[in-house]
This record gives C-alpha cells, structure tokens and sequence, in this order.
C-alpha cells in the first residue's frame, strides 16, 4: 500500500490511541492543533479527522456501548496497521485512513452524505461506508456524483444485512460499489433470522463478512459480522489496488476489482443466488496481477415501449 492513499472511514468515530489503529491515521499537517484553521477549510484543527454530528475535532468514540465502536472496527479491517505483531492487519496494509465521525449516537448516522464530501475534500480516494438505509433521494445521488465525478474518490459501501432483494443507499446509487457478504466458505453470508447479506442485482460484488476478528474500543479485539465488515474490506482492496495503479479512475479501480472476482453462483448452496451476488467473491491477487480487463457498465436507460 502506499501511504499516500487514503480511506475515508465515514462511521461512528475511532479509537485514537489503538495500537493497530493510531499509526496509520492521515493526519493534516497543515492545521495543528492551535485554535486556528491553519489551512482555511472550514473545520478548525481537523488534524486527526472531524466529528460532523458534534461539529468539533474529536472523531474518536466516547464509549463501546451499542454501535458505537463499529467505526473502530471498521477501520481495522479496512487499514488496521500490518507487521507490528499486534492483532490484525487491515487490507489496506500500509495505507492511510481519515477517522471521520457521522452518528451522535448508536445508530444513526444523521451525517453519512456530509461524511462523503468531507472525504471526497480533504483528499480521500476511497471512501466506505458501512452504513445505509432504504430511503433515497436526488440530494444524496448528487454527493456521490460530486464525490466520483469531480473528487475522483471511489464511494464503497454495505450491500445490506437483511436478506433479500431490496434497494439499500447509498450502495444502490449510481457509480457507488456495492457489497455483499461471505463466509469463511464464500457463501452468501447468513448469521440468524433476518440478519444476512442482501443479494440481487444491485450488488457489484461479495467479500469476507462473517467472524471477522479486528480492532476495537479501548484497545481490544472483536469479532464482526455483516455487509459492513464486507465493505471495509473491500475499501482496504481498492486503496491497494489505487496504489499499484494510482492513474485509474474510481470506476476503473471499482471495476477491475469486479473482473477479477471468483465466481461463487456454482457453489450449491449459492445456487439459489445465481446471478444476484455480484460479479463474485473479491480477489485481490488476482486485481493486482491480472492485466486491466474491459468491461461494460449501464450508466443510463430509456424506456421508449410505454412499460
């Protein structure tokens, strides 16, 4: 990974002082902590990342009640420090991430679509978000369009964890990778009752989403399950595969992940699934080893028969 590249981890705050954690936090240099907005962005002493729920400097979490160390984790999985003999080592290995907090609270995550353009501005060219709802509107497409299309940065984020077909955003927005979710056998991820991956054909592609061991509040350990621990992951593939071809777009980067991928519908218990789990399970050597693949994306359509 290079250090240069950045993952916008946009959840519930982060844990400053983990030691799988602190040593690859993106710090701006160019606003210390001095009461002044040295750099003149709007967000004074955002040296280590921003709370957007409680406007101020402090990303990191207050508890590890709930929800709340979920941005902790997620960051670990997506850019937890690597060969320090410690806990875990993110995908991202080497790279660098932005502790940016949305929730005021366990659940929600009120500044998710401010999260993404404060990302997309303060340099991040891969931003996840392990987060979403099934609520949609044109305000949110416009963030992601900024984000993609002006920003350069590649928005991935959770395919969702009910179980079924349903839209989920902002993973079912345009230019945004949708995630789903594994097991240890690359099946489509299932824990209990409601709880498992979504599926259907707004899913780009699947990765690792169950009893994923990473780093969490007050420097402990956890295991995780969900389309979040799937993002994160494949946030932490993306930032490397930017960094072995810094030249590509974020569709480009999103899409070679995509050709690269293990097929997964002729497992057995996948066949149920076929054709709605994305392009397959996600294969980073093979994203990293394989030369560019073409391929074809429907950006827009018109219906001309009257439905």
């Amino acid at each position: 990974g290079d250090t240069n590249i950045v993952i916008g981890i946009t959840d519930t705050g982060n844990d400053p002082d983990h030691p799988d954690l602190s040593g690859n936090v993106k710090h701006n240099y160019s606003d210390t902590i001095d009461n002044v907005d040295n750099d003149n962005d709007g967000f004074t002493d955002n040296f280590s990342g921003w709370d957007l729920a409680d406007n101020d400097n402090d990303p990191s979490i207050k508890s590890d009640s709930d929800w709340l160390p979920h941005g902790t984790q997620m960051a670990g999985m997506a850019a937890g420090v690597a060969d320090n003999l410690l806990g875990i080592a993110g995908t991202a290995f080497g790279c660098k991430f932005f502790p940016i907090k949305v929730s005021t609270d366990a659940a929600d995550f009120n500044m998710g679509y401010e999260g993404i353009v404060y990302a997309a501005d303060h340099g991040a060219q891969i931003i996840n978000c392990s987060w979403g709802a099934i609520e949609s509107g044109p305000f949110e497409q416009e963030v992601i369009d900024y984000a993609t299309v002006v920003k350069k940065a590649l928005v991935v984020a959770a395919g969702g964890n009910s179980g079924n077909q349903s839209v989920f955003y902002p993973a079912s927005y345009n230019y945004v990778l949708s995630v789903g979710g594994t097991d240890a056998n690359d099946e489509k991820y299932y824990s209990s009752g409601t709880n498992s991956s979504n599926y259907g054909i707004y899913i780009d592609l699947c990765a690792p989403g169950k009893d994923i061991y990473t780093t969490s509040y007050d420097n402990m350990y956890v295991s995780a399950s969900g389309t979040s621990c799937s993002s994160a992951i494949t946030s932490g593939c993306a930032a490397i595969v930017k960094s072995y071809r810094p030249w590509l777009l974020p569709m480009q980067v999103a899409l070679q992940l995509k050709m690269t991928c293990d097929v997964i519908d002729t497992l057995p218990n996948n066949m149920p699934y076929t054709g709605k789990l994305g392009s397959g399970r996600i294969n980073l050597y093979r994203a990293l080893s394989d030369t560019l693949i073409p391929g074809i994306a429907l950006v827009s359509k018109t219906i001309i028969d009257g439905n």
